[in-house]
Formats: C-alpha cells, structure tokens, sequence
C-alpha cells in the first residue's frame, strides 16, 4: 500500500474509533447533563457501581453470553457442513450454493416473515414435530419465557451462515489436491481426509469466522428488534 494512504487511515482510526472510546471511557466518571454542561459532575466509580449492582446488568450479559453460545456454534457447524458437503457434490453444485445464500440477500423483514412461517405453531416444522409425536401441543414461542432469545439465535444463524459457508468453500478449494489424491492411495475414509487434511487446512478461515461471529452475535440488534416486533 502506498504511504500516502496511511495518513488518511491513521485519521480515521483516531477520529472515530479512539478519540470517542476514550471520551466515552471519560464520560462513564462522570454525572453528565447535556442540557446544561456547567452542572456536569464528577462521580468517581458511582456510575460502574450502579451498573454492576443493577439486577437487568446480570441478565443482560446471560441474555447476551447465552445468544452468543447457540448463535456462533449453530452458524458455524452449519455453514462448515454445508461447505464440506457442497464441496463433495459435483452435479448442480453451484444450483445448491445459491439456494443457501439466499437467505443472506433476502430482505430482513422477508427472511423473518418466512422464519416465522416455518417455526410457527402451523408452520411445517412444528406440523413434523406433532405428527412424529416429538411435541404434544403447538407452541407459540414468541409468547413463551425462554424461547424467544435461542429462536432468535437459529434465525440470525440460518440468515447469515451462507456468507460463512462462501469463505470455507474458498478455503477448501485452496487445499492442494495432491493431499487428497495421497489420502486415497493409503485408504484414509471421507471423516479421516476430513480432520486430517481439511480442518487443519482450513485453519486461517475457521478462525476469522469465529471472530465474525463473535463480532455480528454482539452487534445483533436488528434481529431481535425485528423478531419481537415484525413477527
């Protein structure tokens, strides 16, 4: 990269990602009133204290830890599947990538709208689970106390793990073949290749995945909005 675009970066970086972390940092001393600056206060610690010692505080960081735990590890087995399975196919390959990439361009509200379609107490998922005898009643689990937030975590998962699966594709179409053409000559099964070869191959990718999701799970706002209100 030329150095004359360093500077340009150096700017943004402290413009609108340093300075207001450490104005914001400040701010948490602070008893501020915006209406009238003159009257802001020094308040020590008080402000942390009032936080840590708020019950909401707790389950706010349970609501957030146990999205994350269901919203990373569903994404991220479904999308490495997906990807190792799609890799093995061969006839209409690219028909089935697109079918499970559409819901990362369809419309927030559209892709809710169907999720609630096919979760619902007549949708077709609960109609299999009745029928094979697995539910007893239909539940409405937007009305019920521990469902909503896991549920929320399987759409934001099955609407965004399609970009996650394009990046182990990528990744599982740089291996060198010659790995498993040698494979097969010593007779290692489809498992063996797998955590073998491809899972160690592929290491770069599992972890920027990760660190996206973390990223995306705690800046998952419009999701959960939407649930509760659009649905």
């Amino acid at each position: 990269m030329p150095i004359c675009f360093y500077p340009r970066g150096y700017c943004f970086f402290l413009v609108f990602l340093l300075y207001p972390f450490f104005l914001s940092f400040q701010n948490s001393f602070l008893d501020v009133n915006v209406l009238n600056p003159e009257n802001t206060r020094f308040v020590g610690l008080g402000n942390w204290t009032h936080v840590v010692s708020h019950g909401k505080f707790w389950l706010s960081l349970f609501n957030v830890l146990f999205n994350q735990i269901i919203f990373v590890t569903l994404s991220f087995v479904i999308a490495l599947m997906a990807a190792l399975m799609l890799n093995e196919i061969k006839f209409l390959a690219s028909l089935f990538r697109t079918i499970l990439f559409i819901p990362v361009i369809t419309s927030i509200t559209v892709a809710m709208i169907i999720f609630d379609f096919l979760s619902g107490p007549a949708g077709p998922i609960q109609e299999s689970l009745l029928s094979m005898g697995i539910l007893d009643n239909p539940v409405f689990w937007k009305f019920e106390q521990w469902l909503p937030m896991p549920m929320i975590a399987v759409f934001s998962a099955w609407k965004w793990f399609g970009v996650q699966m394009i990046i182990f594709l990528g990744g599982i179409a740089s291996i060198n073949k010659s790995l498993y053409e040698a494979a097969d000559l010593d007779g290692a099964s489809w498992w063996r290749k797998v955590t073998s070869i491809t899972l160690p191959m592929i290491k770069p990718q599992i972890v920027f995945v990760l660190t996206i999701n973390i990223i995306n799970g705690l800046q998952m706002f419009v999701d959960v909005r939407g649930s509760l209100h659009e649905l």
